[in-house]
């Protein structure tokens, strides 16, 4: 309790070093023309991502959450996953791995139908880094 409390799970350190080392030097491919978002290189990032009940659509609402929390990402499933996990106990690890196609409150261009298969080869080659770290 107390004003500096913030909810959420503790980072388990060395667990998330492995999995830095895991993903270390993977290079996604860039996003094609077709996706329509103009050309842009993914990115691994690790941090916090944030569950809640609502879509979050609105910029300023997300860089609050961002600077409050420093959010890398806002969505709606996670925090339970890693609640039934917690359950089972503090040696079972998890890790939210998110494929984020824009951000909240900017007007996306997303063609998200040309993105799904970029997104299931970006999930498929971080999974096949991660998983031997896990």
């Amino acid at each position: 309790g107390g004003d500096d409390w913030r909810p959420g799970y503790p980072e388990a350190e060395p667990f998330v070093a492995r999995l830095r080392e895991a993903v270390a030097g993977l290079e996604l491919e860039p996003l094609p023309a077709e996706v329509g978002v103009g050309p842009r290189t993914p990115a691994i990032h690790f941090g916090t991502i944030l569950t809640g009940d609502s879509f979050i659509n609105a910029e300023d609402h997300r860089q609050r959450l961002h600077d409050e929390f420093a959010a890398k990402a806002v969505e709606m499933e996670g925090g339970a996953v890693a609640q039934v996990a917690r359950r089972w106990g503090d040696d079972i690890p998890f890790v939210n791995v998110r494929c984020l196609s824009d951000l909240a409150g900017r007007s996306s261009h997303l063609d998200f139908r040309a993105f799904l298969p970029i997104a299931a080869r970006y999930a498929s080659q971080v999974a096949h880094r991660l998983a031997p770290a896990i």
